[in-house]
């Protein structure tokens, strides 16, 4: 399967120079409990992947900054065990409709160890230009 890391370029060059590395980085979730819609934060150590690359508006940027996408190969049954919990599939439709009205959008997600990631191939690196959307598809997208 092909999973997605969107990052800085500051970022991407330690990524090429030294591999990933796990990180310490919050999870965020969605829930509706009793008809409100609560939102938590669980603590990671890994690597974030997603089935989808972010291409811009993506938090750890600077402004005006294009974000470095690594396309890696990884098996899926490799993955599986650390897929997060809250991936579309998962979330109920209400919550989803709520998060989409604040502009938020749904992707599978997984926190990977860095060890496994640096054992699968890096199949592309992309940077998406600043004008390109979060979700891709935009003609902009170029490879390094």
């Amino acid at each position: 399967m092909l999973l997605f890391h969107t990052t800085s370029a500051e970022t991407a060059e330690l990524i090429l120079t030294d591999g990933f590395r796990d990180g310490d980085q919050p999870y965020r979730t969605a829930r509706l409990v009793d008809g409100d819609l609560w939102l938590t934060v669980t603590p990671c150590r890994g690597v974030f992947f997603s089935d989808r690359p972010f291409r811009s508006n993506f938090p750890m940027l600077k402004w005006g900054e294009s974000p470095v996408t690594f396309t890696i190969e990884i098996p899926a049954e490799e993955a599986d065990v650390f897929e997060l919990t809250d991936s579309p599939e998962q979330v109920a439709p209400e919550i989803e409709r709520e998060l989409e009205d604040l502009g938020l959008v749904f992707c599978r997600e997984w926190c990977l160890p860095a060890a496994l990631v640096n054992q699968c191939e890096i199949v592309a690196i992309e940077r998406a230009s600043h004008s390109a959307d979060m979700w891709g598809g935009s003609p902009a997208i170029a490879s390094d």
